[in-house]
């Protein structure tokens, strides 16, 4: 079996080392034949930009022996050769403005030094550089192309610092060059995570195609349960074998933890490429996107949100946003929805009436989401919140109602009191960060013929049916489990049930006499069918 190459990104490595490839020349063909045309494409980090990037860059060199066998080499294109100018602005030093100018400089004297052209370039303006080299390569293959990958890296990477003014000039400038330069550049393909047109950026290219939520380039990164089939069935059988499990057991626990991403209404739903290759690679279902890293930006956006008592961040499952809002906001402006939609953290589930319902693609997702959610809340390092979900997890298996107990009081004691908000909503979304931080698999506010279920935990042995109360009492909260029935759905899963009432309880400084007090008291039984 060919290696898989969750690491690599250079499509011509990929090839020439005989890793394997999933094919999407049929994509990159029907964007290189359309001519004079600019084009763009957002989508999450590891999610196969830079790949797709590489490909037409390889295409466009004209190098046909690298794509024997895929749908390109046997489609009817000539492979004319372009002089191709490759840049990618995640590797720009972002610094500042100067800094940004001097690595593109860099950049274009490099390209230029490739194709060993004479002519000298620039040091200080990438502006000047690059209407250098294009007029170069123009001169000799009489086609330019221009491929930026990761365009906003260096926007995104100043977005609460002061220099983002002068970082989103320059951005703004080096592509309104890119303009200018109007007829030999005959292809343009730009990517990124986000879609800066309010901030202008965009505005010297008289703003590329969009491909982003066009439903023909839906699946252009990502895999598709075909791609599934056809390419990676060897790979998971070799694992099911050695784990000892049904292919379709195998097939359903990958498709749970990193498949679910949808990019436009009534498309195909994809996986995270570089998840799948990792847990297939390892053998381990783990959180692998999270831990390739978590845009910074993306933690200070969330962190504001929350200090300005914006309880809807912790309850993201029921954001809606227009069709355009994905598109068009400014950078110094952006709305949260929208930006976890284009970061990956969440996807489209449904559109309705001119909206999109969004929420998590998958678990990996969730999980990570709603780590760093409960990071924010509480003030944590990743350590020890991975210390304090191992700990709850445990508990929950136990059945340890007292350790439980203890463990929230402990979770809820590094809420500073000024964020403590006196409503049971607050400690309900609290709760429902949590146990799916952990990875517990959770469903919120679940239907029963009588009422609405708080939570509902589901464990590989056991249900935990859970109602939420403040400053009322457990005892009030197992009655109402009780009376209404919610433990009726799941009486013949072939699972123990456990009633879980939960009651946060908080003494304003007038109750006490002194600084309020926060306590939460936990109180459990298991479902006894006999006993009804």
């Amino acid at each position: 079996m060919q290696e898989l190459p969750f690491s690599i990104q250079d499509f011509s490595n990929i090839r020439k080392f005989n890793y394997l490839y999933v094919d999407k020349t049929k994509y990159a063909h029907d964007l290189v034949i359309q001519q004079g045309q600019s084009f763009f494409l957002s989508r999450p980090r590891r999610f196969g930009k830079s790949v797709f990037v590489s490909t037409l860059k390889e295409i466009l060199l004209g190098k046909k022996e690298l794509f024997e066998g895929l749908w390109i080499a046997k489609s009817t294109y000539t492979w004319p050769v372009y002089g191709v100018i490759h840049l990618d602005f995640s590797r720009l030093d972002h610094t500042n403005a100067t800094t940004i100018k001097e690595s593109l400089c860099a950049c274009l004297v490099q390209i230029a030094k490739h194709y060993e052209i004479s002519d000298t370039l620039s040091l200080v303006s990438p502006n000047s550089a690059l209407e250098t080299l294009v007029n170069a390569l123009f001169d000799r293959f009489k086609k330019v192309a221009i491929l930026i990958d990761e365009y906003d890296h260096a926007i995104l990477s100043n977005l609460h610092k002061p220099q983002l003014k002068e970082v989103l000039e320059t951005v703004q400038s080096f592509f309104a060059a890119v303009k200018s330069l109007g007829g030999p550049i005959h292809f343009l393909f730009l990517t990124g995570v986000s879609s800066f047109a309010k901030a202008g950026v965009f505005s010297g290219l008289s703003h590329p195609k969009d491909l982003s939520r066009l439903p023909e380039y839906a699946c252009v990164c990502g895999y598709t349960e075909e791609d599934i089939t056809t390419y990676f069935t060897p790979y998971i059988e070799k694992l099911a074998k050695k784990k000892n499990t049904p292919v379709t057991e195998l097939r359903a626990e990958l498709k749970k933890n990193y498949n679910g991403y949808h990019f436009t209404e009534n498309s195909p739903a994809v996986y995270n490429p570089f998840s799948l290759t990792k847990a297939l690679d390892t053998g381990e279902f783990e959180n692998y996107w999270f831990d390739s890293g978590t845009p910074s930006f993306l933690i200070e956006l969330l962190k504001k949100e929350y200090e300005k008592n914006n309880l809807n961040i912790f309850q993201m499952e029921e954001f809606k946003i227009s069709k355009m809002e994905p598109k068009y906001f400014d950078a110094n402006a952006i709305p949260i929805p929208a930006i976890l939609l284009q970061t990956g953290y969440l996807t489209i589930k449904d559109f309705v009436d001119g909206k999109y319902t969004l929420g998590f693609p998958n678990l990996e997702v969730q999980a990570a989401m709603q780590l760093h959610m409960l990071g924010i809340l509480l003030n944590l390092n990743l350590n020890e919140l991975s210390n304090f979900s191992t700990d709850l997890i445990g508990a929950l298996t136990k059945e340890d109602v007292l350790t439980i107990e203890s463990l929230f009081n402990t979770l809820c004691s590094h809420i500073p009191s000024t964020l403590h908000i006196s409503r049971e909503e607050f400690y309900h979304a609290l709760l429902i960060t949590t146990f799916q931080a952990c990875g517990v698999k959770t469903l919120a506010e679940h239907a029963t013929a009588d009422g609405f279920i708080d939570l509902v935990l589901e464990l590989p042995k056991l249900y935990y049916i859970v109602e939420v109360k403040f400053n009322e009492s457990t005892e009030k909260a197992l009655k109402q489990i009780d009376q209404k029935e919610y433990y009726q759905p799941f009486i013949h899963s072939g699972k123990k049930i456990r009633l879980l009432g939960i009651n946060f309880h908080r003494t304003t400084q007038k109750e006490m006499g002194k600084e309020a007090h926060f306590t939460v008291t936990v109180e459990s039984r298991l479902y006894n069918a006999d006993s009804e």
